[in-house]
């Protein structure tokens, strides 16, 4: 539960104030698990990078409307 309530505190930071590094901790605690996940789906290792990528560009994009 630690790492959701780390991800919520850093989203929202982001979300208000743009913290890069409040993203960047996001990335680095999920990103692992949304790439095997979407590997696992797709079963495609480079589609599965780009799927990370748009998963965590999403993100940042509706940051604002997102709640943990």
């Amino acid at each position: 539960m630690k790492a959701m309530s780390h991800d919520a505190t850093d989203l929202s930071d982001y979300a208000a104030h743009g913290s890069e590094s409040a993203f960047r901790r996001i990335v680095e605690r999920q990103g692992a698990m949304v790439h095997g996940v979407a590997w696992r789906v797709t079963g495609d290792r480079a589609l599965a990078v780009d799927v990370t990528q748009a998963v965590f560009v999403h993100l940042a994009r509706k940051a604002g409307s997102v709640s943990a």
